[in-house]
């Protein structure tokens, strides 16, 4: 699209294909290493690509340009974390990757959420991760070593929470960052408009008169298109200004 807001939410998105195929390229490292089966595998690479297309249409399409977060950037890290805590359930012996997967989930998303978002998705990626780990000691006994989990849970319980506390203290420097850039942005337009404009009036001035002539008379020498001046005499300008 020709709307430059638009181009940025759609790049941020196709950057954030590399992540899922981080995801799928683990996952299918681990079907080939045999610490996965290979039906379970294939079928979690679905439910990991699964998303990115959903949210590619929703914001290509326009669909999400008035919402707040037209990227969806905190959907968009809620559904990768959820995804792999399933992948945790699912992966078998290798679980231990999923940990580091959802670290670069967060990682990845940290530089466009604020830092209560940050925080809720973190202890959304905990409360999951604690979910999984009760169903796994219910249902899976046998194959499933709760020593390894709550060494697994532990190093969540640290790391996240840690990342956490830096993707919040980026996140408010970026805030202040924009809010800094605004300000800025404002102070010039005020400045411009008491260089080129009077103040009684708000009628431009001789110098911004001048300026514009220029450009005029440069524009009618390079394109031939003949440029005019006219002069206006105002009868009783006392009573205007």
């Amino acid at each position: 699209g020709r709307d430059p807001r638009q181009r940025q939410h759609v790049g941020l998105l196709i950057a954030s294909l590399y992540f899922y195929v981080v995801c799928v390229a683990v996952n299918l490292h681990s079907v080939y290493l045999g610490v996965e089966e290979h039906d379970t595998g294939i079928a979690l690479c679905w439910i990991i690509a699964a998303p990115w297309p959903v949210f590619y249409l929703a914001v290509r399409s326009g669909l999400t340009r008035h919402l707040a977060d037209p990227s969806l950037t905190l959907l968009h890290a809620s559904v990768g974390v959820t995804v792999n805590v399933i992948a945790y359930v699912m992966i078998g012996y290798a679980r231990a990757n999923a940990l580091f997967l959802i670290t670069l989930t967060l990682a990845l998303m940290m530089f466009r959420l604020n830092p209560r978002q940050i925080v809720g998705v973190v202890a959304l990626g905990l409360a999951e991760l604690v979910a999984a780990i009760v169903w796994l000691r219910v249902h899976e006994p046998r194959t499933f070593t709760f020593a390894v989990a709550c060494a697994h849970l532990g190093l969540a319980g640290s790391c996240l929470p840690a990342l956490a506390s830096v993707g919040a203290t980026v996140a408010r420097i970026r805030l202040r960052l924009i809010s800094q850039r605004r300000e800025l942005r404002e102070a010039l337009g005020q400045v411009e408009v008491l260089a080129t404009r009077d103040a009684l009036t708000g009628l431009v001035n001789r110098g911004h008169m001048q300026t514009l002539l220029d450009t005029a008379a440069r524009r009618a020498a390079q394109t031939g298109v003949p440029c005019s001046v006219a002069l206006l005499d105002v009868d009783f300008f006392k009573s205007i200004n």
